[in-house]
């Protein structure tokens, strides 16, 4: 009969948490698209509108979205982020502002309290070209001053 050794044992028993651990953590990250939620958003801020069509797929959202403001102009471009609980939508928005030629990306969160969504309004800062919301003062959802946006069929 032949014993094993603490030392070979332990390798073993590590060999195996390891292998049992990349099994369990390669799994297929991508979102069924067949639980892909679409949804329609109207919100009105004095006289301007905002209009959005959200999808969200597991924890990311993407779709499109259009500010019209009471002047005639108006920016139209896409919006994508992650989904944080299911209360924060945090990502970009990439859009055209009125017809010029270059997209600008401005930093986006909104925020859902029962079934509407607050558009955030914070300061932002630029690294690497790249905008964020600064964490102080904090991001505001403020509804009597932000877009407040309601679902439409």
């Amino acid at each position: 009969m032949t014993t094993l050794s603490y030392q070979s044992v332990t390798l073993n028993i590590f060999v195996l948490l390891f292998l049992t651990t990349l099994v369990m953590g390669c799994k297929d990250g991508k979102p069924d698209l067949n639980t892909v939620k679409h949804k329609r958003f109207v919100g009105i801020r004095k006289q301007d509108t905002t209009i959005a069509v959200i999808q969200v797929a597991g924890t990311d959202f993407y779709g499109s979205m259009e500010v019209l403001y009471h002047v005639g102009m108006k920016d139209s471009g896409i919006v994508k982020g992650k989904l944080y609980g299911d209360t924060l939508f945090a990502g970009d928005y990439y859009h055209l502002h009125d017809g010029q030629d270059h997209w600008m990306r401005v930093p986006l969160r909104l925020l859902k309290r029962q079934n509407k969504l607050i558009l955030g309004e914070g300061v932002i800062a630029y690294f690497a070209n790249m905008p964020f919301f600064v964490h102080y003062p904090p991001v505001l959802y403020d509804e009597q001053k932000q877009f407040v946006l309601y679902p439409k069929n």
